[in-house]
């Protein structure tokens, strides 16, 4: 980094609403630099074509749905749908784009995490054994380093098939422990 250059950074906290995707730019820009052409990208999971934003100012701050990312079309003001849990991959950058720009992978589990709050929420209004605590302890732990995996290997690692792996095996962990208390 040149001096008298921004270091730009982003923070992208993990949102418990399902339906949201926030962004905020918490970059560090020297006094009186002029920065031009922002621009900022989200890359949905699935898709090959990211959506742009332009901020209209330095320190923005974005709170995404599906009609923002393009997912949704219509009913936008009455009805908000789910993002899609995955790999989000985001990029800020400003001119000149091609020294000044950050970019992120940021792995998205709300719905994974609401459906193992639905779980977790079954099994305290469930009657169950003494002995029954033990399994659901070893659930538990496995579930919540698995949530960890899939992050630290998304976001951290750089490697989107591991965090996957884990994602689906979280799952299943999830739908077992369900059936197995709660009922399937």
């Amino acid at each position: 980094m040149l001096p008298n250059q921004p270091k730009l950074s982003l923070y992208i906290p993990d949102v418990q609403d399902s339906c949201l995707l926030s962004i905020m730019d918490v970059s560090d820009y020297p006094a009186n630099f002029p920065v031009k052409c922002p621009e900022l990208y989200v890359l949905v999971p699935g898709f090959r074509e990211p959506v742009k934003f332009t901020p209209s100012d330095i320190y923005f701050k974005y709170t995404l749905n599906a009609c923002d990312l393009g997912l949704q079309k219509e009913d936008c003001e009455y009805e908000k749908y789910n993002l899609p849990d995955g790999a989000y991959i985001i990029k800020y950058q400003i001119q000149p784009h091609d020294e000044l720009f950050v970019e992120y992978i940021y792995y998205k589990t709300s719905n994974l995490e609401r459906m193992y709050n639905e779980a977790l929420c079954c099994i305290n209004e469930t009657r169950w054994y003494k002995h029954d605590l033990i399994r659901i302890k070893e659930f538990i732990f496995e579930i919540e380093a698995g949530m960890r995996l899939i992050k630290t290997n998304a976001e951290y690692c750089h490697n989107i098939k591991k965090a996957k792996e884990y994602y689906s095996d979280v799952l299943n962990k999830i739908r077992k422990l369900n059936c197995e208390f709660c009922g399937c």
